[in-house]
C-alpha cells in the first residue's frame, strides 16, 4: 500500500502584519488554511516578543485586584466586552469584560473582516478565551470579532 507523501515545496506568500519591513513577499513552505490570515516567521517573531512585553508591562501596573474564582470552566468559552486600550504602533489592545476582566489581543486574534487600524477605544467584541486571566495578569483572547447588537 502506498503512502502519499506531503510536500512542502518552498513558495512565495504576502505576510499581511501591518508591522511587516522590507518586501511583503516572503518564501514559506507554509500553506495557511482558508481564510487564515498568513504573517512571515519574522512578524511571527516579533509579534510573541510584543506579547510577552506586554504580558510583563500588565503585571508591572498597579490593577485593581479581582476576586479569584479560580480557573474558569470552559476555556473556549465565548464573551463579550469593549476595547479598553490600544497600543497601535504594536498591534495590540485589551478588552474588559462586563464584569471587570481584560483579555490581551493582538491583530493576529482578529476574525478575517476585522481590521486592526479601524478599531476604536470603547468598541464592543465578541471573543474566545485562549488564556483565561491570572492575578494581575490579563487574559488572552482569540477569534475576536465585533459585537452584532440585536
Amino acid at each position: 500500500m502506498g503512502h502519499r507523501q506531503l510536500k512542502y515545496e518552498p513558495h512565495q506568500l504576502e505576510c499581511q502584519s501591518p508591522q511587516h519591513q522590507g518586501p511583503r513577499n516572503v518564501w514559506t513552505t507554509y500553506y495557511p488554511r482558508k481564510g487564515e490570515r498568513f504573517y512571515c516567521d519574522d512578524c511571527r517573531a516579533a509579534y510573541r516578543k510584543q506579547r510577552a512585553e506586554a504580558q510583563e508591562e500588565i503585571v508591572s501596573q498597579d490593577q485593581p485586584e479581582t476576586e479569584d474564582d479560580g480557573p474558569f470552566p470552559n476555556a473556549e468559552e465565548s464573551l463579550a466586552g469593549e476595547v479598553v486600550k490600544l497600543i497601535e504602533d504594536r498591534g495590540f489592545g485589551f478588552l474588559r469584560t462586563d464584569d471587570g476582566r481584560e483579555f490581551f489581543f493582538h491583530l493576529a486574534d482578529l476574525m478575517p473582516g476585522v481590521n486592526f487600524e479601524e478599531i476604536e477605544v470603547d468598541e464592543r467584541f465578541t471573543f474566545q478565551v485562549k488564556k483565561d486571566p491570572s492575578e494581575n495578569k490579563a487574559g488572552a483572547a482569540q477569534s475576536v470579532t465585533r459585537l452584532v447588537e440585536s
